[in-house]
């Protein structure tokens, strides 16, 4: 990489020299300042000092953006453009993202106050997502089908572009999921209008020059920055928005659907969870204790599919959670600029409040604070990493689906008491039904992972039965897509989601 080897100080000096410069909106292929001259500051969670300022966009700012990307949707040098030809500018994009990495990363840094080796690796996260992307551009094609009607037909699919997507990025992980998103619209051959969040914009913004470096159409991408509440609701109600890809709060989320109901217009949502693990007693403490708490501490517990609500088998529970709270207790908490920082701040002083809030209602309800529970000294949205343990169920529920909770864990059952083998395994069986519930995912941390489904004995009904497997002790990854009916609607992948189908039948 090319910023590989600057210094970390001369990085930052020009990561914020860039934000410094990035305070107008992107349209049709043009910086335009805003039309009323208002802004929005943005700060640095890690010290609460301003490093720039973004144009706070109207339905004005949405309405030219919508209308520069129906313009060059519907150009015919978009519409001709060959699939060879728009795969070439998206893998050339990723190759100007790589080249730029330490520099977004730093950005992101201090932006969204994550830790910088963090923010690296989100980066060459987001290459290789427009790399992906880009090899589905020559594989959406169509289907020939069987016609069962006499005489000479010919019945066949075309995969077309929907036209213009609209894309709401959140502020947890910005950039990674700004490049995501817009690729795989770009790779099924959709124009885009972006809307960053107001809280951590920046990296949006870098993304539209490196698109236009890139050489995309004027018009393609688009980005319009300003209030969720006045830009965004702008963009997701305009009428000549064919999909809305948004990512962020439950609650926000279903705002968005409700709307989309009167046109029956297209909607991918990736919402927030409570993602519960499971520890059973068969986990390599040196692998599962590291690992359940970086799932919940990492990106300051700011994170859709945080594992929040821990499940650990009796047997194992004093010594897990002693380690727990050492391995907790000993990660550095600071700027994501200083090295060694495991754990930056929060995005804002209302999200501290409120994950503080949520502290404060654990307490009150009886859940008994083993670490943290309180903030470091000094400037910044800092909250120390926070352990409960003997949890009411009924008190992490207060933040499920809230994609922006904290650093918490809530160490809610002990799972499995020594008793007789049937009890065991019944208590086993009930913890994973607890874990795996219809509202969050799971992550189990055995060394031999079981999966479940609800079902039915020769005895009747009894929950949950297990198929055993043999697996590498190692965290399975979220289960929280496809179990929590709240946490996502569809999915943001870049094939069928932005395209349409189109019958055509032929003699």
């Amino acid at each position: 990489m090319a910023d590989a080897e600057a210094p970390r100080d001369i990085l930052f000096d020009r990561a914020r020299a860039r934000i410094a410069g990035l305070n107008r909106h992107f349209i049709a292929g043009h910086w335009q300042a805003q039309q009323d001259g208002t802004r929005i500051p943005v700060l640095n969670p890690a010290d609460e000092r301003q490093i720039g300022e973004i144009a706070a966009g109207t339905a004005h700012e949405v309405d030219a953006a919508v209308s520069a990307a129906r313009a060059a949707f519907d150009h015919p040098g978009w519409r001709a453009m060959s699939a060879a030809r728009r795969e070439q500018l998206l893998l050339h994009l990723a190759d100007l993202v790589e080249r730029q990495a330490d520099e977004i990363a730093a950005m992101e840094t201090l932006d969204n106050g994550m830790p910088f080796a963090h923010a690296r690796g989100a980066v060459a996260g987001a290459v290789s997502a427009i790399r992906y992307n880009a090899g589905w551009v020559r594989r959406l094609g169509g289907e020939t089908v069987p016609v069962s009607v006499p005489g000479d037909w010919h019945g066949y699919t075309t995969r077309d572009p929907l036209g213009v997507a609209a894309l709401i990025v959140p502020w947890n992980a910005p950039f990674a999921i700004t490049c995501s998103k817009v690729s795989a619209a770009l790779a099924a051959g959709c124009t885009v209008v972006l809307k960053p969040a107001e809280l951590a914009p920046m990296t949006g913004l870098r993304l539209a020059e490196l698109v236009a470096e890139a050489g995309f159409p004027d018009g393609s991408v688009n980005v319009v920055t300003g209030l969720g509440s006045v830009a965004g609701a702008a963009l997701v109600s305009h009428p000549d928005v064919d999909k809305i890809s948004f990512t962020g709060s439950t609650a926000t989320g279903q705002g968005i659907l409700r709307a989309s109901i009167t046109d029956l217009r297209r909607v991918s949502l990736e919402l927030g969870g409570k993602s519960a693990v499971l520890v059973m007693e068969d986990a390599d403490l040196r692998k599962a204790v590291p690992g359940v708490a970086m799932g919940i501490f990492g990106n300051s517990g700011q994170v859709c599919a945080a594992g929040s609500r821990l499940f650990v088998a009796d047997a194992i529970y004093e010594p897990f959670m002693t380690a727990l709270v050492d391995f907790a207790r000993g990660l550095r908490v600071g700027p994501g600029m200083a090295e060694g920082v495991a754990m930056g701040p929060l995005i804002s002083a209302q999200q501290r409040d409120r994950v503080l809030g949520y502290i404060e209602a654990g307490k009150r309800e009886g859940a008994a604070l083993a670490l943290g529970g309180d903030c470091p000294d000094g400037p910044g949205y800092f909250v120390n990493p926070t352990i409960f343990v003997e949890a009411r169920a009924g008190h992490e529920h207060r933040s499920r689906g809230d994609f922006r909770a904290g650093p918490e864990c809530h160490a809610l059952w002990r799972c499995g008491p020594r008793r007789a083998s049937s009890r065991r395994e019944r208590q086993r069986l009930w913890a994973f039904r607890l874990c795996l519930d219809a509202r969050s995912g799971g992550d189990p941390w055995p060394r031999e992972a079981a999966a479940c489904r609800i079902g039915e004995s020769e005895r009747g009904w009894d929950g949950v039965r297990l198929a055993v497997r043999r697996l590498p002790p190692v965290r399975t990854g979220s289960r929280k897509w496809p179990l929590w009916r709240g946490s996502v609607h569809r999915d943001q992948g870049g094939d069928d989601r932005l395209l349409k189908r189109e019958p055509s039948l032929s003699a």
